[in-house]
């Protein structure tokens, strides 16, 4: 699940990430991306990917915008057992998304990713934004949004996740993202 604001630009790098790691390790996929009322291409892009993209499933938010508003719209359109959010702006890895799946294989419900624990790595991050999210993820326990669970756990009558895990991460592997 990938929310997209103003992203035609890096969807298909972005597209084409998720799906050669995803065939390489033969992982069933569904991917949801939500454009969260981009004015740019993004409407069009994401409709000439899913010819090369048979799983791609795009959604438009025709309601008010924002992360989590976009992240729980695509959730809602979600039909796989498992869910990972990974940014449309290239920040995040494809490889970890196979981590994520992998882990979430192991039995775990939930499965957290920081950049900012010990073992995590972080290219090219602005100064201030750098300083803001490990002051905040400090309080939050390291997590920087970046997080896979089970349809179970969003379904569930607890919304609560019974094993957990957390994995350290690193930016995208070229260290190019285009925004944060």
């Amino acid at each position: 699940m990938s929310p997209a604001s103003e992203e035609y630009a890096n969807l298909p790098t972005c597209l084409a990430g998720i799906d050669g790691e995803l065939g390489a390790n033969e992982v069933d996929d569904e991917i949801v991306v939500v454009d969260d009322g981009s004015q740019d291409n993004t409407p069009q892009v994401l409709s000439e990917l899913t010819d090369r993209h048979p799983t791609l499933t795009p959604i438009r938010n025709e309601e008010e915008n924002g992360f989590g508003r976009a992240v729980r719209l695509g959730f809602d359109h979600a039909t796989g057992d498992a869910m990972v959010v990974m940014m449309a702006d290239l920040s995040d890895s494809p490889k970890d998304l196979v981590r994520y799946w992998e882990k979430l294989g192991e039995g775990y419900d939930c499965v957290f990713g920081s950049r900012f624990i010990p073992g995590g790595r972080v290219i090219d991050y602005p100064t201030g934004k750098l300083i803001a999210t490990c002051s905040h993820d400090h309080t939050m326990a390291g997590w920087d949004a970046r997080t896979g669970l089970r349809q179970r756990v969003l379904r569930g009558p607890t919304n609560r996740a019974h094993y957990r895990a957390v994995l350290p991460l690193a930016d995208a592997p070229d260290g190019k993202q285009l925004r944060h």
